[in-house]
């Protein structure tokens, strides 16, 4: 052992409780698994309405950026909400986002642990995720599951 290190048989005291918070009142800022109040009904229509115009735009990143808006925003929305969001994206995106997870893109990714990056994994899990989450969101509505 190192000089001044010694080992100790006594246990790490316990974490502090945490203080009580009133109902409703965050105490501090919210991580992404705290849930989000519910907004009123006007500020989820400025958001909602936010999230389509980055769906609809033209490039990648505002569509993805869009994407975390409506699987934030959509369990306060209806069906309707629902189709928007799938008529701003369009089929074809939410096949791209999907397409990791097919047979022959998948056999054409390397599977050999180490052989692609952290991140470059992240990246296909997140975009798969998103994929999955909006497509679970039209399967609930028995005319976008049909087509």
């Amino acid at each position: 052992m190192r000089p001044g290190f010694y080992r100790s048989s006594k246990k790490p005291d316990p974490k502090p409780a945490e203080p009580a918070v009133e109902a409703g009142k965050a105490a501090g800022p919210q991580t992404s698994t705290q849930q989000a109040l519910p907004l009123t009904p006007d500020q989820w229509s400025q958001n909602f309405n936010s999230c389509l115009e980055l769906l609809a735009g033209p490039t990648d990143e505002k569509r993805f950026v869009g994407l975390l808006l409506a699987v934030r925003l959509l369990p306060q929305g209806g069906d309707a909400a629902i189709h928007k969001v799938i008529d701003a994206l369009g089929w074809r995106f939410i096949t791209r986002l999907l397409l990791p997870l097919s047979p022959s893109t998948a056999a054409a990714l390397p599977s050999a642990p180490g052989t692609t990056s952290a991140s470059q994994q992240q990246q296909v899990e997140l975009t798969c995720g998103l994929g999955l989450s909006i497509l679970s969101a039209a399967c609930r509505l028995p005319d976008l599951a049909a087509s």
